[in-house]
């Protein structure tokens, strides 16, 4: 099989496609996988990091108003499926999987100019712009979740589940923790707010670190990232015992693993996360998420009793403090949200996937 996976702009678009790739490799090294990704997104760096061939070509996001960016962006449409056409034509794959980002749309459409199957996968609850126009020219449609359902009229969509990759799901707690320096006998807190972080997030649990790690049997693992790690920790004190502030991780799962409570975004792909690996969370969901699909993907965790949600606008150091608190003094709270969150994982979506390709194929 000779795949090409379009995925790129966010983590939550580029992880389900690399878990794609290595099931596909694992099941088969002569199965062939070429990504496609923005100039502007962190996809290069990651998918290369992987092992895999990446092509980039120039698309930008189109927004729903008008501004100057959107304008280059409408310019650029042409120009992306030019250079899709090119890499198709070089590489002749059997079908193209879109999982997301700027390149959507051009992998999609030189998808359909080839006369390959394109199978698309939202990993939200509700779909994004993207993909409800690319619905007219997929072959399937790949849902994370039931709620989704709802939003497609039409036999071409499936429930899979988000594929998470395979280290999240082999993963030793005890082992982590000591790979990451880590007390392993200490109650950890995960806090990360997306690969460029989140500075809401970061400013409040600052202000509350070291309230929390006063407590000698809980420590924090802040993950601030990219964006913001510079400045903040000019004004950081880091020098709270128990608080281990970081730019970035990439292995993530590490982190997941170690945690007992994840306070975090509340992005698809992260939640498949958290799924996967049964952790409690106290999810604050980005109020200007595509759709409102934040506030609906942490709703399915909140209603089954998986997670705690604060709306970012109600966020302060005085309530993440208090559900932090109870959180932590309570084991029994925190094993029944473990098996409230395992019950949505769905572990076996790339394997699912892979034969929604495979079948599309034959």
């Amino acid at each position: 099989m000779k795949l090409v996976i379009a995925a790129g702009g966010t983590g939550g678009h580029i992880y389900p496609g690399l878990a794609i790739a290595k099931t596909l490799t694992q099941k088969n090294n002569e199965n062939k996988i070429l990504f496609i990704g923005s100039d502007i997104g962190h996809e290069k760096d990651i998918i290369t990091r992987e092992g895999y061939e990446i092509n980039v070509v120039k698309s930008r996001k189109i927004v729903r108003k008008f501004t100057i960016n959107n304008i280059f962006a409408v310019f650029n449409v042409p120009i992306s499926i030019f250079q899709c056409l090119l890499v198709f034509n070089k590489f002749r794959p059997d079908a193209v999987f879109v999982t997301g980002g700027y390149v959507a749309l051009p992998a999609a459409i030189c998808g359909k100019i080839f006369k390959i199957p394109v199978i698309l996968h939202e990993q939200n609850v509700p779909p994004g712009l993207t993909i409800k126009v690319l619905t007219l020219i997929a072959s399937k449609i790949c849902l994370s979740w039931d709620e989704s359902l709802k939003y497609f009229h039409s036999n071409k969509a499936i429930v899979t589940g988000n594929p998470v990759r395979n280290e999240f799901l082999h993963t030793n707690k005890e082992q982590a923790r000591k790979d990451l320096s880590l007390d392993v006998n200490k109650k950890t807190i995960l806090v990360f707010g997306g690969s460029q972080g989140a500075k809401t997030i970061n400013e409040t649990v600052a202000k509350i670190a070291a309230e929390i790690c006063k407590n000698n049997k809980v420590q924090i693992l802040h993950i601030i990232g990219n964006r913001d790690f510079g400045a903040f920790t000019k004004t950081l004190n880091q020098n709270i015992a128990g608080y281990f502030p970081i730019e970035y991780m990439h292995n993530i799962w590490q982190g997941f693993a170690a945690a007992d409570i994840v306070v975090c975004r509340a992005g698809a792909t992260t939640l498949s996360e958290i799924a996967a690996m049964s952790i409690p969370s106290i999810l604050i969901p980005f109020p200007y998420s595509a759709e409102g699909h934040q506030d609906l993907n942490a709703k399915i965790f909140f209603d089954i009793g998986a997670s705690r949600i604060i709306k970012n606008n109600n966020l302060s150091p005085d309530i993440l403090l208090s559900i932090m608190d109870e959180l932590i003094n309570s084991d029994d709270m925190l094993k029944q949200m473990g098996s409230k969150a395992k019950m949505l994982a769905r572990t076996s979506a790339s394997e699912k996937i892979v034969e929604v390709i495979s079948s599309e194929i034959s």
